[in-house]
């Protein structure tokens, strides 16, 4: 018993290190503009997605939010090998985008010193992307 209790617990261990270090901290920055105006805050989304992989589903990392249009720095953890940034003026308050909202999305792939080069947002009242 005390031997299958080891190797439990020795996997468990191994597990959580392996999976600390697939994991680093990435500081994302950039700037969110708008050629209209803009009154209320814009959510800010981040995500991960494995480079190269057909059919790989996003990943939601953080969420923030600005008050306004400007700069914007997080630092985030991640474990793939591209961000993903979305910017949304959510109008109605509901989370998501709504026709009319304005959105912008970019992504860029993690170097292999864990930077990201910075993001650049134009929010736009482009049709929303369709839910995955």
């Amino acid at each position: 018993m005390k031997t299958y209790t080891l190797a439990v617990f020795s996997l468990c261990a191994v597990a959580t290190v392996v999976g600390c270090d697939a994991a680093r901290d990435v500081e994302v920055t950039g700037e969110v503009s708008s050629s209209q105006t803009i009154a209320g805050p814009i959510a800010l989304s981040f995500y991960e997605v494995e480079k190269d992989a057909e059919d790989a589903e996003r990943v939601l990392i953080k969420t923030a939010e600005l008050a306004a249009l400007g700069a914007f720095s997080e630092t985030i953890e991640v474990a793939e090998d591209v961000v993903i940034v979305v910017a949304l003026a959510d109008d109605n308050g509901d989370g998501l985008c709504t026709d009319g909202e304005l959105w912008g999305e970019a992504q860029q792939e993690v170097s292999e010193d864990d930077t990201v080069d910075a993001f650049a947002l134009e929010l736009r009242a482009d049709p929303c992307p369709a839910e995955e």
